[in-house]
């Protein structure tokens, strides 16, 4: 028989009022210390207070207090996957089950760490029988949504996502999961507007309003105006919203050795680390004291090695923003640079909270809409003159490129010229779908008309049949139209030996995508744009020496592209040389990109030493 004490704890917390339902249950905890239903209750309560190693410790106290009720193992099972230890839960979890068969959220929590673990096919099994148990269950029709696009079932995701909503209209994660899943059929008006529903369901979540944010520079419906408005909502309601801390009163000399502080979710095996690893090593450390304040959910390889090449590491994951930002603020910073903008797992609103006195950008695809982010790092090609009226930031050019790139060790050797071994054209887009807009696909369709036999490429779930339709639809055959599918990283990059030509998807460009296309010997086709996700491409082949390759209309994109297709002895220079012509650009110059960054970075901490402002 449970405790007065506890039974209050449980109606409190059902009411929200966790601080006072944390009281109740510690009162019960004082009356009876073996009780794991007050363990297990508090281990949540603390958990939605933002304590999660406490929650940790008390969640693994119920289980060692009743070892054989299985459904003690639920919330330890959830936490461990939220502490990144999904092993131990399926360990955890899996000894459970014989006495907890009937137990869905049991399976739930089991299939969520052997997703995490990339045991896919297990997850989805394990959701399954989640669901079958019980069919109202929301969040495991949620979770299989997740595990199915993992496993590239866009539209098997998507249902489950839709019967979700179904069961919970109001699902707001469901509604955002639901625009991931339309992204990967490359229709961005139906993303756009299931991220809108999820902004209005949950209207204070920054992160949601990011989401959306980041979503709209893929379609064509938002020129950098637009997107400027919508960015500078986010930062009226979410910037204005935040505690800014007490003026930061930082050494004023102009010329000492600064602090510079790094802050990303992603410093792990993502795309970033091909631009950003390269800084680390290049730092004049007599000039400058790097520092990494890293909220990444599960460390990698990439992630000890990033660690092992900054100055001073931090981990800020479990940190709310207030905290973070106290903790940078604490370190001393000079000048604090956000690598991820609104993309997934933002931490902008530390920089909200001015946690240094210079506040720098640099990677996301547009501005951020925050007047605390003082400057972003750009290059003319990507920015031209005029484009600063699109940002709440400053614009700092630097000299050549925005970024630099570093190829990945495991890079295949550059093969031969594929047409000149299956007889017919290839061209390419191994960017991710929600890039490949209609109208892309239609110039896609022209080029593949004016070149005869060719094929095309693209990086996609191979059971896609709504991407497939988008180009049917349009008169491209079946036959002519490649799904690879998702893989690994070597794997990936081998596609590039099987293709001649490169097809930028627009307005938003390939990055890593084309400098990989590059590495691999494979020459892009760009449309120049107006926005800076537009202008990518321009960016990339100015700095390899192929300015040719940009065309500024549509007939000028489809007759570069069919004019290079009709030259295999051009193709198959430029394949042999392209490795070698990258390595020697300024997209390799990792010792002179750092040094340009670093006279940004002296130049932008004169201003802040002179302005005399907070």
């Amino acid at each position: 028989m449970q405790t007065a004490e506890l039974t209050e704890a449980l109606r409190l917390s059902k009411a929200g009022r966790l601080g006072d339902a944390e009281t109740a249950c510690r009162r019960s905890l004082a009356l009876r210390a073996s009780d794991p239903r007050a363990c297990d209750l508090l281990a949540g309560i603390v958990y939605q207070r933002g304590r999660p190693g406490e929650a940790l410790e008390l969640a693994g106290r119920a289980v060692g207090l009743a070892p054989a009720e299985p459904a003690y193992r639920v919330k330890l099972g959830a936490l461990l996957c939220s502490a990144g230890r999904p092993a131990d839960a399926v360990a955890f979890l899996s000894e459970g089950l014989p006495a907890g068969e009937r137990i869905p959220e049991l399976h739930n929590n089991l299939a969520i760490a052997l997703k995490q673990l990339g045991r896919l096919e297990e997850a989805i099994e394990s959701f399954r029988k989640a669901t079958a148990l019980r069919p109202d269950y929301a969040e495991a029709h949620f979770n299989l949504g997740g595990a199915l696009r993992k496993a590239g079932r866009p539209g098997d995701a998507l249902a489950a996502y839709e019967r979700a909503v179904a069961l919970w209209p109001r699902f707001a994660a469901a509604h955002a999961a639901m625009a991931d899943a339309y992204g990967d059929q490359a229709r961005q008006d139906e993303a756009i507007a299931c991220q809108r529903r999820a902004l209005e369901l949950r209207p204070d979540n920054a992160a949601a309003n990011g989401d959306l944010l980041f979503t709209l520079h893929y379609s064509p419906k938002f020129s950098p105006a637009r997107l400027l408005e919508e960015a500078k909502r986010w930062g009226r309601r979410n910037g204005g919203a935040v505690s800014i801390l007490t003026p930061p009163d930082n050494d004023r000399t102009p010329d000492r050795r600064l602090r510079i502080g790094y802050l990303s979710p992603d410093f792990r095996a993502h795309t970033l680390a091909h631009f950003f690893e390269p800084l680390l090593p290049a730092h004049d450390r007599s000039q400058f004291e790097v520092y990494c304040y890293s909220a990444v959910v599960q460390p990698d390889p990439v992630t000890d090695r990033l660690r092992r090449l900054a100055d001073v590491w931090r981990e800020v994951r479990d940190l709310d923003d207030d905290s973070a930002a106290r903790l940078i603020r604490q370190d001393g910073i000079d000048i604090l640079v956000d690598l991820t903008g609104h993309m997934a797992a933002s931490r902008l609103l530390v920089l909200a909270r001015r946690a240094a006195p210079v506040q720098v950008q640099v990677y996301y695809a547009g501005t951020t809409g925050l007047p605390a982010v003082d400057y972003r790092i750009t290059d003319c090609y990507s920015d031209p003159p005029g484009a600063d009226v699109f940002y709440t930031e400053r614009l700092i050019h630097l000299p050549d490129c925005a970024w630099v790139y570093r190829p990945s060790d495991e890079s295949p050797e550059v093969g031969p010229l594929p047409a000149a071994a299956v007889g017919h054209i290839t061209f390419g887009c191994l960017n991710k779908p929600i890039k490949m807009t209609g109208h892309a696909i239609e110039l896609w369709r022209r080029i593949m008309q004016a070149v005869p036999g060719s094929r095309l490429l693209l990086l996609s779930p191979t059971d896609n049949p709504a991407l497939r339709g988008q180009f049917t639809a349009r008169g491209i055959e079946a036959g002519r139209v490649e799904l690879a599918g998702r893989r690994r990283r070597r794997e990936y990059l081998e596609l590039f030996n099987r293709i001649d030509i490169a097809l930028d998807p627009f307005p938003y460009n390939g990055d890593t995508t084309t400098c990989d296309g590059f590495w691999m010997g494979v020459p892009l086709v760009t449309l120049a744009g107006e926005a800076f996700v537009s202008r990518r491409g321009v960016s990339h082949l100015c700095n390899v020496g192929l300015r040719e390759l940009v065309a500024s209309s549509d007939d000028e994109y489809v007759r570069i592209a069919a004019g290079l297709a009709s030259d295999l002895s051009r193709l198959a220079d430029i394949r042999h040389g392209l490795r070698a012509r990258m390595a020697r650009s300024p997209l390799m110059d990792y010792a002179g990109y750092t040094a340009n960054l670093e006279s940004a970075y002296r130049q932008m901490w004169r201003a802040w030493c002179a302005s005399g402002r907070a």
